[in-house]
């Protein structure tokens, strides 16, 4: 019978097997020589090629064996049962993968990862039981190696993994290039072509090495040194950062700096924007002698992230920074030259001990969205100035938390159009009556009080939901004025704000106008306000905004004025309807008579330009009294009424008109 075995003996073509594994050895090698910036997707890519060497190893081995051992029937078996097991993870490593590639900068859910291990614990206790059952293998003293009907619910689970890389590529291709996507699908076909070749042709070991192609080209699509690299500092980039963050480990806490230089301009100007960046260059390089085992990270806007492996190491290096940002460094000026200039480099130092503290909330296990961690460090950064080294605690994180949470009130209130128009009445001197009304933005918190504007405001200009804010803003005055007899009741017209980013928006009049048309209402009713500081900004646009606005008969009114912004004569001589002095100017109104005269000299100038004078924030009956005596015409202020809501307004007008 071993005679006859012998003679059954088969002959592999294994010259693929050892090319493949020649391949991935040198990439192997070529991935331990190279300094790269190791990700999630990189680590399961290093996975997926060691996953595929034992394979091709194993499937060579396996050949090797089959060919010249076939006594050894425990050798062959327990060959054939891990060859068996390594080589069908290979689908669902890739799987794994691909879906790390598309889920890049985000954290992958606890389910995905428990599929897969059941998946796993599933074909391992078949092979495992192969022995009994003979449901995968069918190997025996006497017999050939040969696969029995099981093997082919292998088979099957490894096209249903590739069916889902087909799918996961699909539905995520706008986040991927064309060419990597290519490169990517290699895998599918080139598996499924080799397993077809093998399956008629046994003997043609050809499937390891289809693999180890698929494998390499998806290896040199993701391992991009520049994707991961700011090349003006010289450090890890902001995608970096973002990469390190979908990975973070809860268990494995570190500590962080947020490091915001200071003064780069005048570097700037000292040496020029080659020079500004090669003397930032030299300055992180020492930062990185310093700490060896910390990854330095270059965010936006002058922010570093200084990243560090354990809790509390973030504490020594941040008066370590502080110890060089407080003494002058020699650098080079510019790349290649001998000459060496003495400069004392500035900063922020904010230490973070525990990277947890950015991750989630104190009050629930949520962790924050990315683009909330980045806010987060912005917030960080830029709002909070220490006089050195400073301690990030939960006290700012609640101030951020806060913030985040009127965020997402906003985004509903956007959605909803669920805003509230308050009116706060507008006093005219002459008439001695309410003439007017300046129609004010809020919103209602979720305890049903109000949440004050400058919380939310600030941060709806900064991230342009204003425009969507003022087209409610404004919808819902028109349909004020629509709704009732409001100039029946003696009020002239409703004032609105426009804020500094409307006015910078193109296209801002005819927008304003197809509300205003949308809704018969005339451009005389509404009066828009445009701020001081709008004409410092940007001079050009402010008086081509204005000219237009006059070109559609759309009244304006200059807002806060006297704060500073702009030259007073220059501004004035554009033909503002009315002009609203700025409280802080009212309020220096005392008994000096110096400051008195200076402010009667504004509102008499106002006067010579024909424009009707309003003075804002009005709280005292002197200050009235003083209004009065030096010309004003109108007022608008707490000590004549508060905002309102609308419906009071008119319950106002009512008994004060």
């Amino acid at each position: 019978m071993a005679d006859n075995y012998r003679k059954q003996k088969m002959s592999y073509t294994i010259e693929f097997d050892i090319a493949a594994i020649i391949f991935l050895i040198l990439l192997i090698c070529n991935c331990l020589n190279q300094k790269r910036f190791s990700t999630r997707t990189s680590k399961a890519c290093m996975v997926l090629i060691a996953d595929v060497l034992i394979s091709t190893i194993l499937n060579l081995t396996t050949s090797f064996c089959l060919t010249y051992r076939y006594e050894s029937y425990l050798l062959n078996t327990c060959l054939g049962y891990l060859q068996g097991m390594i080589a069908n993870l290979g689908p669902m490593l890739y799987y794994i993968f691909i879906h790390m590639i598309t889920h890049q900068f985000r954290r992958i859910n606890k389910r995905f990862w428990i599929l897969m291990l059941a998946i796993i614990v599933i074909e391992t206790i078949c092979i495992l039981s192969t022995p009994f059952t003979h449901f995968l293998f069918l190997y025996g003293p006497s017999q050939p190696y040969t696969h029995s009907y099981g093997y082919f619910g292998l088979y099957a689970v490894g096209l249903v993994f590739i069916t889902a890389i087909l799918i996961e590529l699909i539905k995520y291709r706008n986040q991927i290039n064309k060419g990597s996507i290519f490169s990517l699908l290699l895998f599918c076909f080139l598996s499924l072509f080799a397993v077809g070749i093998q399956m008629y042709f046994p003997n043609l070991q050809i499937t390891g090495f289809a693999t180890t192609v698929a494998v390499v080209a998806a290896f040199l699509t993701i391992q991009n040194p520049g994707l991961f690299y700011d090349q003006s500092t010289g450090t890890l980039n902001k995608v970096a950062f973002i990469e390190k963050l979908s990975s973070f480990n809860p268990k494995k806490p570190g500590s962080l700096i947020v490091f915001k230089l200071a003064k780069t301009n005048k570097i700037k100007d000292l040496f020029g924007i080659e020079g500004r960046y090669y003397i930032t260059r030299q300055f992180m390089n020492t930062l990185q002698n310093e700490f060896k085992n910390a990854r330095i990270f270059y965010l936006f806007n002058d922010t570093y992230i200084i990243l560090f492996k354990k809790i509390g190491e973030a504490e020594a290096a941040g008066n370590r920074i502080y110890e060089l940002t407080n003494q002058s460094m020699n650098f080079y000026p510019v790349e290649g030259s001998s000459t060496i200039i003495n400069y004392r480099i500035s900063g922020r130092i904010h230490i973070i001990n525990n990277t947890g503290l950015i991750m989630h909330s104190n009050t629930s296990s949520d962790f924050y969205t990315t683009d909330e961690t980045i806010s987060l460090i912005n917030y960080i950064a830029t709002s909070w100035t220490p006089h050195h080294v400073a301690f990030v605690d939960y006290n700012i994180i609640q101030q951020f938390q806060e913030q985040i949470r009127v965020k997402h009130i906003v985004e509903e209130a956007i959605k909803n159009e669920s805003f509230e128009v308050f009116m706060q009445p507008i006093f005219s001197l002459k008439e001695n009556s309410f003439t007017g009304a300046e129609a004010l933005l809020r919103l209602k918190n979720t305890d049903g009080t109000y949440i004050p504007p400058l919380q939310f405001i600030p941060e709806a200009e900064a991230n342009g939901d204003i425009i969507q804010i003022s087209d409610i803003m404004i919808q819902k005055t028109c349909d004020f004025i629509n709704k009732t007899n409001l100039f029946d009741k003696g009020i002239q017209s409703i004032n609105i704000n426009l804020s500094m980013i409307q006015c910078m928006y193109e296209g801002i009049i005819d927008h304003i106008c197809e509300i205003l048309n949308r809704n018969h209402i005339s451009p005389t009713l509404i009066r828009f306000e445009i701020t001081e500081s709008v004409a410092a900004n940007d001079e050009i646009r402010f008086t081509r905004l204005l000219e237009e606005m006059s070109s559609r008969g759309i009244e304006y009114a200059l807002d806060d004025f006297g704060t500073g912004y702009s030259n007073t004569s220059k501004i004035l001589n554009h033909n503002f309807s009315e002009i609203k002095f700025d409280k802080s100017l009212i309020d220096t109104m005392t008994s000096d008579g110096e400051n008195e005269n200076a402010i009667r000299y504004l509102f008499d100038l106002a006067k010579e330009k024909k424009m009707v004078s309003l003075a804002e924030g009005v709280e005292t009956k002197e200050n009235v009294e003083r209004l009065k005596k030096i010309g004003c015409d109108l007022i608008q202020g707490f000590y004549y009424a508060y905002p309102m809501p609308a419906d009071e307004f008119m319950n106002f007008l009512e008994e004060h008109n």
